[in-house]
C-alpha cells in the first residue's frame, strides 16, 4: 500500500513540473503508440547459426582474432578493438564453431566483414539472475578498460564505443553524469523495459561512471509516459543522495544529447560542442547497466533488448536477442506474419532505417524491429515546397532545414556546410511536420554525405 501512495505523490509532483522539464526551442509531439509498454522482457530461443559484423560501432571496425573451423566459448571475444582510432570488440553470445570469415550482408544488404558461427545447441539466451554487487570506488582506466573489454557502445541507437566516449573526460572538469532514459521515439519500449526490470544495475552502473569521471552527481531524465520506469528507479536510488530520477515531458526529440542535458541541467550545448564541455558526460540508461554488468562479473555485450512491434507481428513485445541473430528468425518468434509486412525498419519510425534484407543480423545498435503494413508503410506524394516554415520552427538545433535539404539536392556543398549541414541530428521533426510531404532529412543526409566526402 505504502508503494502505490508514494507513487502517486510521485506522479502528481511530476505531472506539475511538465512544462518546465523540457528543451527549447523545437520539437514535435507525435503520436506515441508504445503498444508494448509493460510488457515483459521475452528470451527469444538460441538460434542455429549467428553472423556477427566487425562494425557495429562508429569507428573502425574489429580485427579477427580466430581462423576459420576455431571453436569458441560463449562470451569469447571473436575480433577485438583495433590498435588506433575509435573502435570496439565483438564477443560470441554463444560456444560454437566459426563457419567463415568474411563479407555477409547486413540488414540493409549492404556487404560487411563479418565472423560467421554455427552454434551448438542446447543454450540458453536468458540473462544469468546474479546478486547486486559491490565493485568499491573505481577510477578513470578501471571503467574505460572494462567497457574496452566487453566491447560496450552507447546502446541508444549511435553505438559509439563506451570506452572512447568515457575515457575523453579525462583531464576535464566534470560535475555532472546526465542518464539517458528519455527514450522518445514513438513506439520503442526496450529502455523502458530495461528501467522496470532492472532499475537496481542501472544505477548501479551509473555510479561507477560517476566515481570513473570524477563528477559529484548523477540526474537520469526519463520521459514521464513512462511512471512505472520512473517510480522503479526512484526506489533504486533512494539510498544514494547523489542519484535523482527526473521526470520529463513527453516530447521529440527529448532524448537528444543537447536536449537532455538542457532538459534536466539547464545548460545550454553550443552548436558544434560536445556534453562535456559544460561539464557533462551523457549515457544511456542500457549502456549504463551494461556497464555495471562487464565490471561486477565480467560479461561482454553479448545481447540487448530489442523491441518488435507493427499490425503483422502476432506476439508483439520486447525481446532479449543475442547480436548476430537473423532479423528473419526474430520476427518468426515474434510470430510475424511477413505476407502482411510491407516495409521493416531498425530502431524508431522517426530515426530508424529500412532494413533490407531480412537474413541479416541484429547489432548492438538495433533497438526495435518495427513491421509497417499499408498506409504507415508508404510516403505521401511529394509537392512543392509552401514556404510556411514550419519545419524551422521545429528544429530542436535552430537550423532552416528546407534551406539545407535544397542545396543537398542541388550538390551545393559549400552553400550547406555554412547553413550548418552537419549540426543537423536527423531527428525527422522536419519531415514529419512538412504539409508538402518532401524528404527534407533525407535530402539534409545526401548534403552532409556531400560535405564529408568533399573534405576528404
Amino acid at each position: 500500500m505504502n508503494k502505490i501512495i508514494n507513487f502517486c505523490i510521485f506522479a502528481a509532483l511530476s505531472y506539475s513540473e511538465m512544462k518546465r522539464r523540457t528543451f527549447s526551442p523545437g520539437g514535435i509531439h507525435p503520436p506515441q503508440l508504445k503498444s508494448t509498454a509493460g510488457s515483459r522482457i521475452i528470451a527469444v530461443d538460441a538460434p542455429v547459426s549467428i553472423v556477427l559484423p566487425l562494425g557495429q560501432h562508429i569507428g573502425r571496425g574489429a580485427i579477427p582474432v580466430v581462423g576459420k573451423g576455431d571453436r569458441v566459448e560463449a562470451g569469447q571475444p571473436v575480433a577485438v578493438a583495433g590498435p588506433d582510432g575509435v573502435s570496439a570488440a565483438v564477443h560470441t553470445p554463444f560456444s560454437g564453431r566459426v563457419s567463415a570469415i568474411g563479407q555477409k550482408r547486413d540488414s540493409r544488404g549492404l556487404p560487411v566483414e563479418s565472423v560467421s558461427i554455427d552454434v551448438e545447441p542446447g543454450q540458453s539466451v536468458a540473462d544469468v539472475d546474479r546478486t547486486l554487487a559491490d565493485v568499491g570506488p573505481v577510477g578513470l582506466g578501471d571503467v574505460v578498460k572494462a567497457a574496452s573489454d566487453a566491447g560496450i557502445v552507447g546502446l541508444g541507437g549511435a553505438a559509439f564505443p563506451t570506452a572512447f566516449k568515457i575515457g575523453g573526460c579525462e583531464g576535464l572538469a566534470i560535475d555532472t553524469v546526465v542518464i539517458n532514459g528519455a527514450e522518445c521515439e514513438p513506439v520503442l519500449t526496450c529502455d523502458d523495459a530495461m528501467m522496470r526490470v532492472h532499475p537496481d544495475e542501472i544505477v548501479a552502473g551509473t555510479r561507477l561512471i560517476k566515481s570513473a569521471v570524477g563528477a559529484t552527481r548523477v540526474i537520469i531524465g526519463v520521459e514521464l509516459n513512462k511512471p512505472e520506469a520512473i517510480f522503479r528507479l526512484q526506489e533504486a536510488s533512494a539510498a544514494h543522495g547523489d542519484v535523482s530520477v527526473v521526470g520529463l515531458q513527453t516530447k521529440y526529440p527529448q532524448g537528444g544529447e543537447r536536449q537532455l542535458v538542457q532538459a534536466v541541467t539547464g545548460r545550454y550545448i553550443a552548436q558544434g560542442c560536445l556534453p562535456m564541455t559544460v561539464g557533462v558526460v551523457v549515457q544511456n540508461v542500457s549502456t549504463a547497466r551494461a556497464l555495471y554488468r562487464a565490471m561486477a562479473f565480467g560479461e561482454p555485450l553479448v545481447n540487448r533488448i530489442v523491441t518488435v512491434a507493427g499490425e503483422a507481428i502476432g506476439r508483439p513485445g520486447n525481446y532479449l536477442v543475442p547480436i548476430g541473430m537473423s532479423v528473419a528468425e526474430l520476427l518468426g518468434q515474434a510470430g510475424a506474419d511477413l505476407d502482411r509486412i510491407d516495409k521493416l525498419v531498425a530502431g524508431g519510425p522517426m530515426m530508424g532505417r529500412v532494413i533490407e534484407y531480412i537474413d541479416g543480423p541484429v547489432t548492438k545498435s538495433m533497438s526495435a524491429v518495427l513491421a509497417l503494413s499499408g498506409n504507415d508503410a508508404f510516403r505521401h506524394r511529394v509537392e512543392p515546397c509552401v514556404r510556411c516554415g514550419r519545419c524551422v520552427d521545429v528544429c530542436p538545433n535552430v537550423l532552416e532545414p528546407y534551406l539545407i535539404a535544397t542545396y543537398g539536392r542541388l550538390g551545393r556543398v559549400d552553400d550547406a556546410a555554412e547553413a550548418g549541414a552537419l549540426m543537423c541530428m536527423e531527428c525527422g521533426s522536419c519531415s514529419y511536420v512538412c504539409p508538402s510531404s518532401r524528404p527534407i532529412t533525407d535530402m539534409i543526409r545526401v548534403a552532409k554525405y556531400l560535405i564529408r566526402k568533399s573534405r576528404k
